[in-house]
């Protein structure tokens, strides 16, 4: 690695080398924690994350590097025949300036997650990462859309370069998406308010081939706009932006930050609640598991032993995620949540009735909505007060043993159960 021929004009221009045993600022985001490498295989994945993160950084550099050498030189650097020992040396016979190197070295170390936050916060990430899992990452995918515009704005040099990434990396990945979109079994959403935006829908299981990308612009919108979309109900609502900004800011807390926001709480980040030590055990578990590895187990327990197949794309940097219930019944919801709350609008050719009339009607909507949380009551058969007096009741006690539910996690049963024991306690 240290004999290529463009290590040391790439280290001068700052592009980023990521040194196991160096200082803090020096080793990868995910493993800064020096104890880790004590654990059990984790030496070994650091390793391998490092090397090929720098080897990454270091190829994309060098490739755009023999871009700009005259052919005949070209040819001799990429056989190793030609080294050079200082950017001075690489600036002269490429006609090159010092900024345009400088400028594409931070380029690389943005797309490849190492974020150029300033010798002030680089030498202190260790508190960063007390608090933030990753923060230069973070901050990496808000500089790349950043940097990619100035870039074009003010350095000619740099245009052809940030071009020519995007399109690969935008263009590849959106064409990939809408085939993919188009095969049995496989969806893809393209309403960047919806938690799936841009990601591969198979059944429960998720992946996101944008490497966080998607993620930004997703919160970005969102808090632009102060709208969400369910990803399990495809109903667009309103959502306070200080709600949308601060689950952004939260979403990224280490999980040291994450544990101690949770035991404040006393719940988990998507509300579960930490009302045992069974609960609290469970969540530390969670926090501390590599995420690749949880979102492999949770495709085990979804897929069984075929979910291991999805391995390699949690461990060569794609997102995973495995939901429960209530993710393919989109399509079945479009109907009612299509039905306006305004009662102003209701009795029209286009809407003839209310949502509550459309309960009645389905069912089964009914259910799946109540399971959802999305409602906490089922409509009930017209004149007959009594609960289990409605079509939806056998309905749902079919839908939780076809998924597995846990009766206690659909909050209508869990508001009831609470409201009986209030009511005993009060006599």
């Amino acid at each position: 690695f240290f004999e290529r021929p463009l290590f040391k004009p790439g280290h001068e221009a700052g592009l980023d080398y990521v040194d196991r045993w160096g200082t803090i600022s020096q080793q990868e985001e995910v493993f800064i924690n020096r104890w880790t490498e004590k654990l059990p295989g984790i030496r070994q994945s650091n390793r391998a994350y490092i090397v090929q993160g720098n080897k990454l950084r270091a190829d994309t550099f060098d490739d755009d590097v023999m871009r700009w050498l005259p052919d005949g030189l070209r040819e001799d650097v990429y056989w190793g025949k030609r080294k050079f020992e200082t950017l001075d040396e690489l600036m002269e016979v490429t006609g090159k300036s010092r900024t345009d190197f400088e400028l594409l070295a931070k380029w690389h170390n943005a797309l490849t997650g190492r974020g150029n936050i300033g010798n002030f916060l680089k030498n202190n990430n260790q508190w960063l990462n007390a608090l933030y899992y990753a923060p230069r990452f973070v901050v990496s995918r808000f500089e790349v859309p950043i940097r990619a515009v100035k870039n074009i704005a003010t350095d000619p040099a740099m245009r052809g370069v940030v071009a020519k990434d995007l399109a690969a990396a935008i263009v590849a990945s959106t064409a990939a998406l809408y085939t993919l979109d188009k095969l049995p079994g496989v969806s893809v959403d393209f309403n960047p308010l919806s938690s799936d935006f841009r990601r591969i829908r198979i059944g429960p299981l998720r992946i996101d081939i944008d490497g966080g990308f998607s993620t930004m612009v997703r919160q970005v919108v969102q808090i632009a706009y102060g709208k969400r979309t369910s990803a399990a109900t495809g109903e667009t609502y309103d959502v306070p932006r200080t709600e949308l900004i601060g689950g952004a800011l939260t979403g990224k807390f280490s999980p040291s930050a994450s544990f101690v926001r949770d035991v404040l709480d006393e719940e988990d980040f998507v509300g579960n609640d930490l009302d045992s030590p069974q609960a609290y055990a469970k969540r530390v578990a969670e926090l501390w598991t590599p995420l690749a590895a949880q979102d492999v187990f949770d495709a085990t327990q979804e897929f069984g032993v075929i979910g291991i197949g999805t391995a390699p794309i949690g461990f060569l940097g794609g997102g995973l995620t495995t939901y429960g219930p209530g993710v393919d019944w989109i399509e079945d919801f479009k109907p009612y949540f299509a039905i306006p709350t305004d009662p102003n609008k209701i009795g029209t050719k286009e809407h003839p009735f209310s949502r509550t009339i459309y309960r009645q009607r389905n069912p089964e909507i009914d259910a799946k909505l109540f399971i959802l949380g999305d409602v906490t009551s089922l409509m009930r058969i017209k004149g007959n007060s009594l609960p289990s007096a409605s079509r939806a009741v056998p309905l749902v006690l079919r839908l939780i043993r076809e998924n597995n539910i846990d009766p206690d996690d659909i909050k209508g049963i869990r508001d009831r159960k609470d409201a009986l024991v209030a009511a005993e306690e009060a006599g």
